[in-house]
């Protein structure tokens, strides 16, 4: 490599053999180590250099897949609970109704009841009808007419 200000290979020796940091660095094993085999010191050099891009991409790619993943699972949270929703408002309204018929149909039996404790009853042709006794039905007479 040529030093950028002046152009010189021997400037850039000097730059990298002064600097504290590296000083730090080759006082290591690694770094003495290193030292002794400079072809060694290179190719670790254009490896890490090189390997990067890659791992760089590698990291993003992870960083995105991880993203989209909690997003996707939020929004399929979001998606079951809708349709646990629904599905309990359904449920909800149909026996809602239910109770509502249920109701109904009582009340009509209970008033054909009370028809006919009371003696106006007109007998309906096969249809099942609830007897119950006056004296029952007696706090209730005045609620149903």
């Amino acid at each position: 490599m040529v030093c950028k200000s002046c152009g010189k290979l021997q400037d850039l020796v000097f730059y990298a053999e002064s600097s504290e940091v590296l000083k730090v660095k080759a006082g290591t094993k690694a770094g003495q180590y290193l030292r002794r085999r400079p072809f060694l010191a290179l190719a670790l050099l254009l490896f890490s250099a090189m390997a990067a891009l890659p791992v760089g991409l590698f990291l993003l790619f992870a960083l995105i897949t991880i993203v989209m993943s909690v997003v996707g699972f939020v929004f399929f949270e979001v998606f079951l609970l809708f349709v646990g929703g629904m599905t309990l408002l359904s449920v909800l309204s149909g026996i809602a109704l239910f109770s509502l018929v249920v109701s109904i149909i009582s009340s009509d039996q209970m008033r054909q009841a009370v028809n006919f404790s009371a003696g106006t009853h007109t007998p309906c042709s096969g249809k099942l009808s609830l007897h119950i006794t006056l004296n029952v039905l007696s706090p209730w007479r005045n609620m149903l007419q």
